[in-house]
């Protein structure tokens, strides 16, 4: 099957895949600016190395672009932290080039059942920031397990649990922290330490990590594995589902059991534009966001 797939997460960061055969390299040059890569049959692109390398040896194997798409945003949910997470949401652009369908799913996060117009707002009128973007009020149902899944399970070749393999295996057995990483983690300390398990996982005893020092996340390569092993519902009706929302609401959160199991994902047209000659296919009007 071929495809061309575009995937956008939250924090704004894109996957772009063609395939209809295997890349020879798709690995990031320092030299590419002026030596671009280029591949005949397919590529990965993403803001991590370790990512486009799991995408690009699920190509290896076999897998298609979905089946990459899917392994790499897992992956990001390891390795970059800020942007690929299985707390957040996102979009997807299909096209199916044997049909010439083009498919929008949209699996950004839907608002918690109690949620109000007037939730952010302090009692003169005026919004609060805090409460707007550090508080668990600003916390959305999360849509990027169910949309990854659902498109592996439309569009993919592979197995749910051999795509998550390399994700599980990165979070238990660690990765080096990059220098982005590193100095994100001390910029954004005041936000991040305040969370007694955020702080237990990103920062340590004796300071913080330095860049080329191993990260390892125990309690997300168990999550990981939970998904692996009962797929949607690990993360929407399991185990899983309810220590996050216990941890929601015991911080003050509003989001319940209930809004979990009423997520839903959704399927549209994309937007149809023309640029030069060129058909462009783009996401319609968000969910959220």
């Amino acid at each position: 099957m071929e495809m061309i797939l575009r995937i956008l997460f939250v924090s704004f960061f894109s996957i772009i895949l063609s395939l209809s055969g295997i890349s020879q390299s798709a690995i990031y040059s320092s030299e590419s600016v002026h030596h671009p890569i280029i591949a005949k049959n397919g590529m990965v692109a993403s803001q991590h190395k370790l990512a486009t390398q799991v995408g690009l040896d699920i190509l290896k194997k076999g897998g298609n672009a979905i089946d990459a798409a899917v392994g790499v945003g897992f992956a990001l949910a390891v390795v970059l932290p800020r942007a690929g997470n299985l707390g957040g949401g996102g979009f997807m652009i299909v096209h199916e080039s044997s049909t010439k369908k083009t498919t929008a799913i949209n699996y950004r996060e839907m608002a918690p059942k109690a949620s109000t117009r007037d939730m952010y707002l302090d009692k003169k009128g005026n919004v609060d920031s805090d409460k707007f973007n550090k508080s668990y009020h600003s916390v959305g149902v999360p849509g990027s397990v169910a949309g990854l899944i659902q498109a592996l399970n439309d569009y993919g070749s592979m197995s749910l649990e051999d795509i998550l393999q390399p994700s599980i295996e990165l979070a238990e057995n660690g990765f080096p922290v990059t220098h982005d990483l590193a100095h994100l983690l001390i910029k954004y300390e005041s936000r991040l330490r305040p969370c007694q398990e955020t702080e237990k996982i990103f920062y340590k005893d004796d300071g913080y990590y330095q860049a080329g020092e191993i990260l390892k996340q125990k309690d997300l390569a168990w999550s990981l594995g939970q998904i692996a092993e009962k797929g949607v519902d690990a993360f929407y009706n399991g185990d899983l589902g309810k220590r996050m929302i216990k941890g929601i609401q015991k911080n003050g959160g509003i989001m319940t059991v209930e809004d979990l199991n009423n997520y839903k994902t959704s399927t549209s047209e994309p937007v149809w534009g023309d640029y030069r000659g060129y058909k462009i296919a783009s996401m319609p009007p968000p969910s959220s966001g």
